[in-house]
C-alpha cells in the first residue's frame, strides 16, 4: 500500500492541480511571450507523462520500459484532451486541438527525459560499485 501512494498520488494529485487550475477563466494578461500557453504546456504534460512513467514503472509491466512510455504518454495525452474538453465548458475557457497536441508532445518530452535520467542514474550507481 505504501508503494501506492508514494507512486500514484503525485499524478493523482497533479492531474487533480491542472483540473482545478483549467476550472478558471484565462488569466486577463499573459506575458507578451509568442505561444507562452503552449510553453505552459508542454512543461504541464512532461511533468505528467514523467509522473506516470515513473508510477507505471512500479507495476508489473515495469520490465518493459516500451509499454511503460506507451502508457504513460497515452495516459497524460488523454487527461490533456478531457481537460480540453472540461474547458469548452468553463466561462472564459476554450477547448484548443492545438494545446492537446502539445500535450502529447509533452508528455513525449517527459517520458524520455525520465527514461534519459533513469539511465544515467542507474549507470552512475553502478560505476560507483564497481568501484
Amino acid at each position: 500500500m505504501p508503494n501506492i501512494i508514494k507512486y500514484w498520488f503525485p499524478p493523482v494529485v497533479f492531474c487533480l492541480l491542472l483540473f482545478i487550475q483549467s476550472s478558471f477563466p484565462s488569466p486577463i494578461k499573459e506575458p507578451d511571450v509568442p505561444f507562452f500557453d503552449k510553453y505552459l504546456h508542454l512543461l504541464a504534460y512532461a511533468i505528467l507523462g514523467a509522473l506516470f512513467y515513473r508510477a507505471y514503472a512500479t507495476q508489473r509491466i515495469g520490465g518493459n520500459k516500451s509499454k511503460v512510455a506507451v502508457l504513460s504518454i497515452l495516459s497524460a495525452g488523454l487527461y490533456g484532451i478531457s481537460d480540453e474538453i472540461h474547458q469548452y465548458f468553463v466561462p472564459g475557457r476554450n477547448a484548443d486541438i492545438m494545446d492537446a497536441a502539445v500535450d502529447f508532445i509533452g508528455a513525449v518530452c517527459g517520458v524520455l527525459c525520465y527514461q534519459y535520467l533513469a539511465k544515467r542514474r542507474s549507470t552512475a550507481v553502478g560505476s560507483r560499485l564497481a568501484d
